[in-house]
Formats: structure tokens, C-alpha cells, sequence
């Protein structure tokens, strides 16, 4: 019967099996983020990242449904072609430096001043 619901509406099965995913996830996640204490971080809420990934989970399932193991191997294959200038590579690691950089100099121009990062409060909470 989800078979042929799938294979009758790929569509909206993907939307209702991507929301069914990420929500599962990502809702626990959240509450336990909300009710921890303050400046910790509970490790169980890490199953916020399978959430994240719903969107790919859900296309994953519809394929494997619709084509079977071809059909998500063709998929997944799609994922290794790269075929981009250097360029774009070189705008993807540097817009995130500039920006970071752009937002520390802003923050010291209109005279916020910013501490020392302190890694042993974010990894002491584990």
C-alpha cells in the first residue's frame, strides 16, 4: 500500500517522509537544548544532525522505492561530480574567513569588545 502511494504521488511522499524525518529529529533535540541547564550542552541532542539531513534521507527512500538499488546508487554517484572551476572553491573557504573577519572588525569598530574564545567551556560540558 506505501508502495503504490509513492509510486502514485513521488511528490508529496517526499515532503510527507522528509517533514516525518526531520521533526522526529529535530523536535527532541530542541526541547532537550531548551530544558538544559545553563552553559551545557547535552550530548543525546546530537540526534538533531539525522534530522538535518531529512531532505536527503527522504529522497534516498523515494528513489530506492521507485528505482531500487540502481536508482539510489545513481543518486548517491551524483554526489562525486565535480565539475567546478577552482574558483568556486576558492570562494567557498573564503567568504566564510572575510565575513568572520568583517564582523570582528565591526564589533572592535563600534567599540564591542570581544574576550578570548575559551574552548574549554564549550568541550567541559560533555
Amino acid at each position: 500500500m506505501l508502495k503504490s502511494l509513492i509510486v502514485k504521488s513521488p511528490l508529496g511522499s517526499f515532503i510527507v517522509i522528509n517533514y516525518l524525518i526531520s521533526w522526529t529529529f529535530l523536535y527532541p533535540c530542541y526541547q532537550m537544548i531548551l530544558s538544559a541547564e545553563e552553559g551545557t550542552f547535552p550530548p543525546l541532542a546530537l540526534i538533531g544532525f539525522i534530522g538535518a539531513f531529512g531532505p536527503t534521507l527522504a529522497a534516498i527512500i523515494i528513489e530506492g522505492v521507485l528505482k531500487g538499488k540502481q536508482g539510489v546508487k545513481a543518486l548517491l554517484m551524483k554526489a562525486l561530480i565535480w565539475r567546478v572551476n577552482w574558483s568556486w572553491y576558492v570562494f567557498v573557504l573564503a567568504v566564510p574567513i572575510a565575513l568572520y573577519g568583517v564582523a570582528v572588525w565591526s564589533s572592535e569598530f563600534f567599540g564591542f569588545q570581544l574576550g578570548p574564545a575559551n574552548t574549554a567551556d564549550f568541550f567541559g560540558s560533555f
